[in-house]
């Protein structure tokens, strides 16, 4: 569970991911007596500690998004509000810090761009397959540079990486060439933040054959030895 407002991260596993706020910001009775305080709404308790309040995520979220809570304390005139998420669940266990916007893409068979967009960005390419060839890579070949850009070129596939419109995330662009192979094309990025990882894959439509230019530069020959015969 990610924090906001300035409150203390104490512990992110998922499903007891919780958050310490100051004690100056603990939500009391009006009267100030600082009696016991807890209260459910869905998936969030929250509730109060001797040196705090304690948000307490009950249930692991196994959702493709974040969840996102919001809380106002008070005391006195003054009031602050705290928000903050709990991320969603992964195959592997432990909490997604890339969450793209698609994980499985297509790709036309005449060649064209598809687009992914991350909701963080302090991640990084490991490898990346092509019709089962893989593509490994280090930190000074899969990490985006400073400006947050990086461009990987594996044999049919270009994968392009920027920094998001919103400067938040980032988006990555995958072009493919022609498939004048006759079959689908299948590939899969492989991307890591250090402690988890994510695979957006996909395939490329089968394309026609007699399309490519090596079958196109048989048919003029042909034509042309056709014509001396005649």
């Amino acid at each position: 569970m990610d924090s906001g407002g300035g409150a203390r991260l104490v512990d992110k596993q998922r499903g007891g991911g919780r958050l310490r706020v100051p004690h100056h910001r603990r939500r009391t009775p009006r009267h100030g007596a600082r009696r016991p305080f807890s209260h459910n709404v869905d998936w969030l308790t929250v509730s109060t500690e001797p040196n705090g309040i304690l948000l307490h995520a009950e249930t692991n979220n196994h959702h493709s998004r974040h969840r996102r809570f919001s809380l106002e304390v008070r005391q006195g005139r003054q009031t602050a509000t705290l928000t903050g998420t709990q991320g969603c669940m992964l195959a592997g266990g432990g909490v997604d810090l890339i969450v793209p916007s698609h994980r499985e893409v297509t790709l036309p068979a005449t060649g064209g761009q598809a687009e992914v967009r991350t909701l963080y960005k302090g991640w990084w390419v490991t490898s990346i397959t092509t019709d089962g060839q893989r593509l490994r890579l280090d930190n000074a070949h899969g990490m985006p540079d400073r400006r947050g850009r990086l461009h990987i070129e594996h044999q049919w596939l270009t994968v392009d990486i920027t920094p998001a419109p919103d400067g938040r995330g980032r988006t990555i662009t995958l072009t493919a060439a022609p498939n004048d192979t006759g079959r689908p094309r299948t590939f899969a990025l492989h991307l890591s933040s250090g402690e988890t990882y994510t695979d957006i894959s996909g395939t490329q439509a089968q394309g026609d054959p007699s399309r490519s230019p090596q079958s196109q530069n048989a048919t003029t020959q042909s034509e042309a030895i056709d014509n001396h015969h005649y």
